[in-house]
């Protein structure tokens, strides 16, 4: 299903910073830096992945949850919305 995210660019900004930072990790692995140092810039690039996961189910509730109830179709919203956290929170 397709479908707009006003979020999108935020999104795909956060990804992009993610992407580089992983490269960054990489790198210092190859270097051979310090277990503590790499396993750091890990947990980094989670809490990344955490907000930008948090900015699309924000985006999801805000405009495609919110749309789908203002067009009358409540149950379904509430149905999407809770598969969609079941998979974002396995």
């Amino acid at each position: 299903m397709s479908h707009h995210h006003p979020g999108r660019a935020d999104v795909v900004k956060r990804l992009a910073r993610i992407s580089g930072h992983v490269q960054s990790i990489r790198k210092m692995l190859e270097d051979d830096r310090g277990c503590a140092d790499l396993i750091q810039q890990m947990n980094a690039v989670i809490k990344a992945m955490e907000g930008a996961r948090h900015a699309l189910l924000t985006d999801h509730m805000e405009h495609c949850v919110a749309g789908a109830v203002a067009e009358g179709r409540g149950d379904e919203a509430v149905d999407e919305l809770k598969r969609t956290l079941k998979i974002a929170f396995r």
